[in-house]
């Protein structure tokens, strides 16, 4: 998330829970596979970067996710 707030592609694994917060920003590869994790690294590299992405990525902040937790917590 701290890459892409600062303008950077980033590179994430296709499991887990990344796509929710990186949605179709992210050139995702599989980790148990080198050549996916080339692959979709020089992907990253030569493509410009999608402005959008920072303001998405800036929405993640850890200011509401804290209240978020207390929220949680609270009910």
């Amino acid at each position: 998330i701290e890459a892409a707030a600062a303008g950077k592609n980033v590179v994430a694994a296709d499991r887990g829970t990344a796509r929710d917060y990186l949605g179709d920003f992210a050139f995702y590869c599989r980790p148990d596979d080198e050549g996916s994790i080339v692959q979709a690294t020089l992907a990253a590299y030569y493509s410009p970067v999608d402005p959008a992405f920072a303001r998405h990525a800036a929405r993640f902040t850890w200011n509401d996710y804290g209240a978020a937790m207390c929220a949680v917590y609270e009910r």
